[in-house]
């Protein structure tokens, strides 16, 4: 069982101790359950962008394909990688754990090695995401109606 000394000194009664393990499961759980629509739309938004621009690579002024992509399709295919990669590595965190209900899902050295790896690449998609929404205005149309 781990029992990290900064939370044993704060909280130091071991009810609490597993109650704190039983909430990070069940906080695990929904943001695995809630990461399935949240790409089922980000898949939408790419392919809406990809279909709208005519593929991912930049144009010139006379239409003609370049060899670059297009910084917001890259931004948003970067952003889904890295979605991606924490997507994986957490339901291979949930699997691992998911067995250990009678110690009260404690997580063990290996939960704990991957939320320490997966926590930059998590606040980076989330830069990145955060770039494309408030920067290019990507998944706010969602409710318009089309005007023609």
């Amino acid at each position: 069982m781990v029992r990290p000394d900064f939370l044993t000194s704060r909280f130091s009664d071991p009810d609490t101790l597993l109650d704190i393990t039983r909430l990070s499961y069940f906080l695990l759980c929904a943001g695995l359950i809630t990461t399935v629509p949240a790409l089922m739309s980000g898949i939408g938004q790419l392919v809406g962008m990809v279909k709208k621009n005519g593929g991912p690579w930049e144009k010139d002024a006379a239409g003609k394909q370049k060899n670059t992509i297009v910084p917001r399709i890259q931004a948003a295919m970067t952003h889904a990688f890295l979605n991606d990669i924490v997507f994986v590595a957490n339901l291979y965190s949930w699997y691992i754990r998911k067995d250990t209900a009678s110690q009260g899902y404690v997580p063990s050295g290996v939960n704990l090695a991957i939320s320490a790896v997966l926590l930059p690449i998590f606040l980076l998609g989330a830069k990145i995401g955060g770039s494309l929404v408030f920067n290019h205005g990507i998944g706010l149309n969602l409710g318009r109606k089309k005007v023609e």
